[in-house]
């Protein structure tokens, strides 16, 4: 857009106007000609701007249903193969080109438009200047020099024309993007700090979540006036039923929400009045779904404490039964992990997110189903080692196996965005109440029902 208008459009225009100068100068009255003519051009190329938005805004459309269709075909590649999907991805991509294809050959058509409109325009001013100004010459009107003067000026100011006039065409087709990129860029940020934010000031760690209501883009509520306390030095653990509201405390906590309703304190302080930067460093953070960067195994591990040494990065991954594996790999902690891990297992790639978080060896410890991708011996190594890393923090683990959690300090049990029961893991069992049921159930998850074979032998 800017090497447009720089190099191409303001000198064409400088140069149209210069030559306009040394026609009015010279003949004024035939110079009107050439400005009748002129805003039929513009109302012409007004017409066909007003399409190529309309078409370029679908064109922008069609590409991101292109890159829609790539990142499918490749992220969910084993979906793809096992499905047999590739004929349907295959008419998907087909049916995004053609569509692409057909509205870049509008544009293109648009823009050759512009110089027939402009070629006949300027052939009818032209034909009209040199005919009046022949009649002139004759009655003696004006001399022939200011006659020639003003055709030059004229035939100076043609070219630059039909290109200002095909160059429109190019500018507000640029110009649509650049609208869109304006719009993300003004989009009004819905999470911010307050201007006198202060930093989080260092305490003992207590979380509290104090009336907390919330529901995710004006959506149904997902917490309903929710009171937790997350008590410093201990581990608490969430459970309950998918859509209860676990990964949404995280959310809060962590500030990636705000709350609609209430809310939440860090030693007394409300985080929505703290800098995010302060909030954000003191927490190590595992979620379920297991995220690296493109580049080696050491660089995804030191991502969790800029500056680590070699030894510290060993010293996580030995704590999060990782060492082994990494040495196995071809470069051991230099491997190339690829893009999001794709050279490693889930549960490898889990176990190095879940060592980044040793590292960072922050006040608070996060775990949203940390050990989802791992068998029960890793699972189990990694479960001695986070007992390790949370002794003395603030520590909230969610996980839907109850063997997760068996030792922690508190277990909080959620269900519809509300506290059904909390309390210390054996407390809650001998109550016989919501918790005690979902051991029960994956303990014995048939205890009480009878099979069809039993039904059937009856």
């Amino acid at each position: 857009m800017i090497d447009t208008i720089v190099l191409s459009f303001v000198r064409d225009l400088l140069t149209v106007i210069g030559a306009v100068t040394v026609m009015v100068i010279q003949q004024p009255v035939l110079s009107l000609l050439a400005f009748v003519l002129g805003p039929l051009a513009l109302l012409g190329v007004r017409f066909l701007l007003g399409k190529v938005r309309l078409i370029m805004e679908m064109e922008m459309a069609s590409l991101v249903e292109i890159i829609r269709v790539v990142q499918e075909a490749t992220t969910g590649f084993r979906v793809v193969k096992s499905y047999a999907l590739e004929p349907l991805l295959k008419r998907d991509m087909d049916s995004a080109i053609r569509a692409v294809e057909k509205r870049s050959n509008a544009i293109s058509r648009i823009e050759a438009a512009t110089s027939p409109l402009m070629e006949t325009l300027a052939g009818l001013a032209i034909a009209g200047a040199i005919s009046l100004s022949a009649v002139s010459i004759f009655q003696d009107v004006q001399r022939p020099g200011e006659m020639i003067s003003f055709i030059t000026a004229l035939l100076l100011a043609y070219e630059p024309a039909k290109r200002l006039a095909r160059m429109r065409v190019q500018i507000e087709s640029n110009l649509v993007g650049v609208r869109m990129l304006f719009e993300i860029l003004d989009h009004p940020i819905a999470l911010k700090e307050v201007p006198d934010a202060i930093d989080l000031p260092a305490g003992p760690g207590l979380i509290r979540l104090e009336k907390v209501g919330f529901g995710y883009a004006g959506g149904p509520a997902v917490l309903k006036e929710l009171d937790v306390t997350f008590e410093p030095g201990k581990v608490t653990a969430l459970v309950g039923p998918s859509g209860a509201g676990k990964s949404t405390i995280i959310n809060l906590i962590m500030r990636l929400y705000d709350p609609e309703k209430g809310r939440v304190t860090i030693d007394g302080h409300d985080i929505s009045k703290v800098t995010l930067a302060s909030l954000r460093k003191r927490f190590s953070y595992v979620g379920q779904d297991p995220f690296l960067f493109v580049g080696t195994v050491r660089h995804n591990i030191a991502l969790g404490a800029e500056g680590a040494s070699d030894e510290d990065i060993v010293r996580a991954a030995r704590a999060a039964n990782a060492h082994d594996f990494i040495m196995s790999l071809p470069n051991g902690y230099e491997s190339d992990v690829g893009e999001n891990g794709r050279n490693l297992s889930g549960g490898q790639k889990q176990r190095i997110t879940v060592a980044r978080a040793f590292l960072r060896n922050c006040d608070f410890l996060i775990l949203d189903e940390a050990t989802s991708s791992l068998d029960s011996e890793s699972e189990a190594g990694i479960r001695a080692a986070v007992e390790e890393l949370a002794h003395g923090r603030t520590t909230i683990t969610i996980a839907h196996r109850l063997s997760t959690v068996a030792r922690a300090d508190k277990i909080v049990v959620l269900d519809g965005g509300e506290v059904v029961e909390q309390g210390p893991p054996d407390v809650l069992l001998r109550n016989g109440g919501a918790y005690r049921r979902l051991y029960e159930f994956q303990l014995l998850p048939d205890a009480g029902l009878e099979s069809p074979t039993q039904s059937a032998l009856g």
